[in-house]
């Protein structure tokens, strides 16, 4: 089931890729941008990840938090050296992804190769491409989450590179 905003975001109770236990409730009281990518060796994802901690991961007024379909230790090898600030879950059986009706589709991955600028401008930026795990035509999403707990933006991809504008969550800060 798609989630539609105002409704109350679904709690995550799980541990973050280092084993550090992780509840998103236990965020209230703080805007959250929770994203949910492909795999942790997605090349569009890898770029989009470093984009959203150049541009947020020092903004102390919202929290990242990023799931992506892959093992923790998959994670941990593609964030090797890597200091963020934004708490990551590995989420191998999907089970978030089905709570928040994050989707997958072979017309969405077609879609997708249309980004091979972008694919190319990750691995000029050094990402690599690794491991493919879980379903390859996973779509992508993103959602606003208030100092509540409610869902105020909530954005479904249309393929596998597509996210919500960082726009939106300049407008979200300002609120």
């Amino acid at each position: 089931m798609k989630l539609k905003s105002g409704m109350e975001a679904p709690d995550i109770i799980y541990h973050d890729y280092l084993e550090i236990p992780f509840q998103l409730s236990q965020l209230r009281g703080k805007k959250v941008l929770l994203s949910f990518y492909r795999y942790a060796g997605c090349p569009f994802c890898q770029l989009r990840y470093a984009e959203l901690v150049d541009k947020f991961g020092n903004e102390d007024r919202i929290s990242l938090v990023a799931v992506f379909q892959s093992p923790s230790d998959s994670i941990r090898e593609h964030a090797a050296g890597l200091d963020s600030p934004v708490t990551v879950i590995g989420d191998a059986a999907e089970r978030f992804y089905k709570v928040y009706g994050v989707d997958f589709g072979m017309r969405a991955w077609i879609m997708g190769i249309q980004s091979a600028f972008r694919f190319f401008r990750s691995f000029r930026m050094g990402h690599k491409w690794g491991k493919k795990e879980g379903k390859q035509n996973r779509i992508p999403a993103d959602f606003l989450i208030d100092e509540d707990g409610i869902l105020r933006h909530v954005y479904y991809g249309k393929h596998m590179d597509d996210h919500m504008p960082t726009e939106w969550v300049d407008k979200f800060l300002m609120l």
